[in-house]
C-alpha cells in the first residue's frame, strides 16, 4: 500500500506540472510575458523551493521527484517571464 500511495504522489505531482507546460509553451510562441504577473510566480516559486528543501530533509522520495519538478518549472517560468517581458517587436535582437 505504501508504494501505491508513493507512485500516485508522483504520479500526481507529474499531473500537476504537466499544467505548466500549455503556459510555458504559450509564452515560447509569444514571446510577451507583459500580462503574466511576476510577483506571483515569485511566490509560487519561493513555495515550491521550501517544500522541495523539506521533502529532501525527510528523505521523502516522492516529494523530492514532484517538488523538484515543480521548482524547476516555477524557475523556468520566471526566467522566460524576465526574458520576455517586452513584446518581440520592442526588443533589441
Amino acid at each position: 500500500l505504501q508504494n501505491f500511495l508513493a507512485l500516485g504522489a508522483i504520479i500526481g505531482g507529474v499531473i500537476g506540472v504537466t499544467a505548466y507546460l500549455p503556459q510555458l509553451w504559450h509564452l515560447f510562441k509569444v514571446k510577451n510575458s507583459t500580462s503574466l504577473n511576476m510577483t506571483a510566480w515569485l511566490i509560487w516559486l519561493l513555495s515550491n523551493t521550501l517544500l522541495f528543501v523539506y521533502a529532501i530533509s525527510i528523505k521523502s522520495i516522492p516529494y523530492i521527484i514532484t517538488d523538484f519538478l515543480f521548482t524547476f518549472a516555477n524557475l523556468l517560468m520566471v526566467v522566460m517571464i524576465i526574458k520576455y517581458e517586452r513584446p518581440k517587436v520592442f526588443r533589441k535582437e
